[in-house]
């Protein structure tokens, strides 16, 4: 389960891998932050060198903040492919993490 998590990962993403057609939930979860609000500017950009597509995610609204950590959600992007990605994850426009990311056929 999430919970069970290695706390010292900051950034967690769940699942690490989706089909490569897209349109699947992605959830961002992050530690030891409460800052997060509807005001919040969220962007994930799923790339490799000679690729980047960037989409946007909303905040995950619940319980997460009495938890210990913030969360937001995005789809996943169409990629084509069978590849693994780095997935980057932009909170007002700052990078918060950079995670592997599997796209399977």
């Amino acid at each position: 389960s999430f919970c069970s998590m290695n706390r010292e990962n900051k950034l967690v993403v769940v699942p690490k891998s989706t089909v490569s057609t897209g349109g699947s939930k992605i959830s961002f979860y992050l530690y030891d932050d409460e800052s997060w609000t509807h005001s919040t500017l969220f962007t994930v950009a799923f790339f490799t060198s000679v690729r980047r597509i960037i989409v946007i995610a909303d905040l995950t609204v619940g319980c997460e903040h009495r938890a210990g950590y913030v969360s937001c959600a995005c789809e996943a992007p169409s990629w084509g492919t069978e590849e693994v990605v780095q997935v980057q994850l932009m909170v007002n426009k700052a990078s918060v993490g950079l995670l592997p990311f599997l796209f399977y056929a």
